[in-house]
């Protein structure tokens, strides 16, 4: 093999490794109780915060972003919500009257050592990366000011290395597992309360007298 090939090839297998996910299990598998409307909401990241040990590629806002988007993703296919649509800081418009807004945090554990001896050696010598999330939903609703709250707590481990190159397509069980359970949980949570009803009671509040 020529040599400016060879070069390309450890280059490609320096920035394209293979990676595997395994599920943290904190979550169950559950069937939402299915609120009997599905609106169409807009959707915004709050108090949101990320941070990922040995620095971070995007910032906390973009991956909140990508949260929502995965887990809003499965909310729609599975007919919990009609749609959505995301609006910058918080600045909701009279386009929707349920208001989704993401709070709480992901941290992405590792070791950094390991993480430059993996890169050292092209990713031969794996590493890994504990994702831990605590996330937090808060829906209110426009016409009543009710403000309904729910939130789940998991985990998934990414372990990364040119090996695990060829098993990466099959592989992502783990985290797809881990989001299927945080969408659901999130969306029983909120379901439970009404929270999708548009003339639901705000909690604690008695159900004669809805919106207080």
């Amino acid at each position: 093999m020529p040599f400016d090939v060879r070069v390309l090839v450890l280059v490609v297998a320096a920035f394209l490794p293979g990676c595997i996910t395994l599920a943290g299990d904190q979550l169950t598998d559950l069937e939402p109780r299915r609120a009997a409307n599905a609106p169409a909401i807009e959707q915004t990241v709050g108090d949101f915060s990320f941070h990922l040990d040995g620095g971070k590629m995007v910032t906390s806002n973009k991956m909140g972003r990508s949260l929502n988007d995965v887990i809003l993703e499965r909310w729609q296919n599975e007919g919990y919500i009609a749609g959505d649509t995301y609006v910058k800081s918080g600045n909701f418009t009279d386009a929707s009257t349920f208001r989704l807004t993401l709070s709480g945090h992901h941290e992405g554990e590792s070791s950094i050592f390991l993480q430059i001896i993996s890169g050292l050696t092209l990713t031969v010598i794996p590493y890994s990366v504990d994702s831990q999330m605590a996330l937090v939903y808060s829906l209110r609703n426009a016409e009543t000011g009710c403000v309904f709250e729910a939130s789940a707590t998991d985990s998934y481990r990414t372990i990364v290395g040119l090996l695990m190159l060829p098993a990466t397509p099959f592989a992502q069980g783990g985290r797809i597992r881990t989001f299927r359970r945080l969408a659901d949980t999130l969306y029983d949570g909120l379901s439970t309360q009404g929270a999708f009803d548009p003339q639901a009671p705000c909690p604690g509040a008695s159900a004669d007298r809805p919106g207080e």
